[in-house]
């Protein structure tokens, strides 16, 4: 992908680290976002046993104390979403469109590889100030997420609704691919977008990377954002 729309945004300063995150997004068409970075002070180890539970694989060493995962897209190979955790500093990777025949799973520990060490070097790090050391606080009271909470009720109301425009599709994509309805340049240009319909609406992805639980504060915030 040459040229993607980039987007960014950091929040203010608070408890002593900023909060960044950043997209890829495909420069035409409906712009699909390509890639996700954030990078923030909420990671506790839970949230990696949450991946872990949910089917995902521990990522391999890649910074000091560092705790991660990965887990794929059940529907979707290309996609792909880790976590990794480094005391209080949390760095999230979501591959919202891989390549197909590539091996997604290691590019994402590759990408990692890249941009962790830099990333979690000063966020995950202790103050070298006894007084000012991160492990010495209280660990913040857990909640349940509000926003885990209305994703998995939106996913029951709606569930049975995909699975019908799944099945629905499913006939004329395998009669698409016998070579027999419509061949030639045009032909394959449909047959691309026809794919990328056919496995498009997957909430189940949304739900995976976020955590039960967060600290009484974020889910404040989370709570104030989206109106819940």
């Amino acid at each position: 992908m040459r040229d993607p729309i980039v987007v960014g945004a950091l929040t203010e300063p608070r408890d002593e680290a900023g909060h960044g995150t950043c997209g890829l997004y495909q420069p035409a068409g409906e712009r699909v976002q390509l890639l996700r970075i954030t990078l923030d002070t909420g990671g506790i180890r839970g949230q990696v046993d949450e991946y872990l539970k949910d089917g995902g694989k521990p990522l391999p060493a890649i910074v000091p104390d560092g705790y991660g995962a990965y887990i794929k897209d059940p529907e979707q190979e290309t996609h792909i979403a880790a976590i990794l955790v480094r005391g209080k500093a949390r760095l999230l990777v979501g591959l919202g469109q891989g390549s197909t025949g590539r091996d997604s799973a290691g590019d994402m520990v590759a990408f990692l590889k890249l941009i962790a060490p830099k990333l979690l070097a000063v966020t995950g790090t202790p103050s070298s100030n006894p007084s000012q050391r991160r492990g010495t606080e209280p660990m913040p009271e857990m909640v349940p997420n509000p926003l885990r909470e209305v994703l998995q009720d939106t996913l029951k109301t709606i569930e049975p609704l995909l699975h019908e425009m799944r099945n629905a599709l499913d006939t004329p994509f395998k009669n698409f691919h016998t070579g027999k309805v419509w061949t030639g340049p045009v032909a394959k240009a449909f047959d691309g977008e026809l794919d990328r319909h056919n496995g498009r609406v997957n909430l189940r992805w949304l739900i995976t990377p976020t955590p039960a639980e967060v600290p009484e504060q974020q889910a404040l915030e989370i709570t104030r954002r989206y109106n819940l």
